[in-house]
């Protein structure tokens, strides 16, 4: 089942040397927020893996539980915290972004 990766920190945990993918879709809340995360960690990202990051907004848990139920989830990365996160991680909707790499 594919579950989304919860950037509660940084795309930086994303090493270039662990993604394959050619594009990421990144989904965070919007506004100056999302600009934030966009100038602090997926531009550099971006140059340093060439690794395209689309974004999108407004990942409530509600609709990753349906995206993640009707195997249909369109985003990769999403920030989640608080009880969003802790109602998606009861609900096994998100997978950690070290399990990649054997952490």
């Amino acid at each position: 089942m594919k579950k989304l990766i919860v950037a509660a920190t940084a795309l930086t945990l994303l090493a270039p040397g662990i993604v394959t993918a050619k594009e990421l879709v990144f989904s965070s809340w919007g506004g100056a927020y999302q600009e934030a995360i966009r100038k602090a960690w997926i531009q550099p990202f971006t140059k340093e893996s060439g690794i395209k990051v689309e974004e999108d907004t407004g990942p409530e848990t509600a609709k990753i539980k349906a995206m993640v139920d009707t195997k249909s989830v369109t985003w990769d990365v999403v920030t989640a915290g608080g009880g969003g996160l802790m109602r998606g991680v009861r609900q096994g909707l998100f997978e950690n972004d070290h399990a990649r790499d054997g952490q």
